[in-house]
């Protein structure tokens, strides 16, 4: 099964608690298409200088991002760089009741001498999450997440209240006083999870088997309509004139098989029938 997380450590709004605390991640959602820029301004001359890719945003790499920057102009001008994109996102899906959404992003703020600035979630438009201040040295890019509970109304999320929003990054750098430096804001990575309460697995179908470690197993397959949702496609078998999916899962899954399947989001695995 999938991990489990709980809400240890996490202040959960009252009108979202449940009587089970436990949650499970429901989908991992990607940049699926194009990405628009909605902030970019600065003090004297600001250069957008990374335009990542829609694969870009989850391949592990920081070899292409999404960045721009400000210099000061040498004389009484700082630099500051303010910069906002967002990501067409997958379609949310999921079956189950959304408890929070998952940001994860990695970024980088950074100048050649000292600076502040603050990177967040930006949601429809508007900041979202507790922003982060933190400052590194050099140009390190650094892992972060935020745990969203609820839209910017204070409503609990739905598939319908997710895909009614863009989703991106929020992030601002100025060095005030030192008009030779630069100021950064580079995002890497930006990755979505819906956690949450799962509704019952769906029902299982035999038909599809494979061999390996001296065994033959049974593969799971569900009707076409219960194929999970952000597995980066679907596999379908037709049967007695029937068409199934076979349900695929990260390899890391519980219930994973020695199968593995390349997709436009990864290498996934296909699930064991139970």
């Amino acid at each position: 099964m999938p991990d489990i997380y709980l809400y240890a450590g996490e202040v959960v709004p009252s009108n979202i608690r449940t009587t089970d605390p436990t949650v499970i991640k429901l989908a991992t959602l990607y940049c699926a298409s194009s990405r628009i820029r909605e902030l970019f301004s600065g003090n004297n001359s600001p250069t957008e200088d990374g335009v990542n890719t829609p694969a870009g945003t989850h391949d592990s790499s920081d070899a292409t991002y999404d960045g721009a920057w400000d210099g000061g102009d040498g004389d009484s001008l700082d630099p500051l760089i303010d910069y906002a994109v967002d990501y067409v996102m997958d379609t949310a899906a999921v079956s189950g009741t959304i408890s929070y959404v998952r940001v994860q992003m990695r970024e980088r703020r950074w100048s050649m001498g000292g600076l502040t600035a603050s990177i967040r979630p930006y949601v429809g438009g508007l900041d979202q999450g507790t922003p982060v201040t933190t400052i590194l040295d050099g140009s390190t890019y650094k892992d972060r997440w935020w745990y969203l509970y609820t839209d910017s109304g204070g409503a609990r999320w739905t598939n319908d209240s997710f895909n009614a929003k863009r989703w991106g990054f929020h992030g601002n750098a100025f060095h005030l006083g030192d008009f030779f430096d630069e100021t950064h804001v580079d995002v890497s990575e930006y990755i979505i999870e819906l956690w949450g309460l799962s509704s019952a697995f769906p029902a299982q179908f035999s038909g599809l088997r494979t061999f390996y470690n001296a065994l033959i197993r049974e593969l799971c397959l569900v009707a076409e309509v219960d194929a999970p949702s952000g597995m980066g496609g679907v596999i379908k078998v037709q049967k007695g004139g029937v068409k199934y999916a076979v349900y695929l899962v990260d390899v890391t899954d519980t219930n994973a098989s020695s199968v593995r399947v390349k997709t436009s989001t990864g290498v996934k695995a296909v699930r064991l029938k139970t």
